[in-house]
């Protein structure tokens, strides 16, 4: 993927590659979304902090499960 104008994209860098005029970054991403309040409860969330988790929004209803590691 490029990099499109006047967007950050913000991670840990892993590796770096260039191959045909091209620089290839890999790199982790963290991404900020919003819910709305009422969606999940704020006690609920704030026990996963820290932890691996998926957001899944099914028609406006979030599900939100821990990822346990492997």
């Amino acid at each position: 993927m490029r990099l499109e104008p006047n967007k950050e994209i913000i991670g840990v860098l892993h590796a770096v590659e260039e191959e045909d005029n091209n620089c290839t970054l890999q790199f982790s991403c963290t991404i900020e979304i919003e819910l709305p309040s009422n969606a999940v409860s704020h006690e609920q969330l704030t026990t996963l902090v820290g932890e691996r988790i998926g957001v899944l929004n099914v028609d406006g209803e979030f599900f939100i499960r821990k990822i346990e590691k492997r």
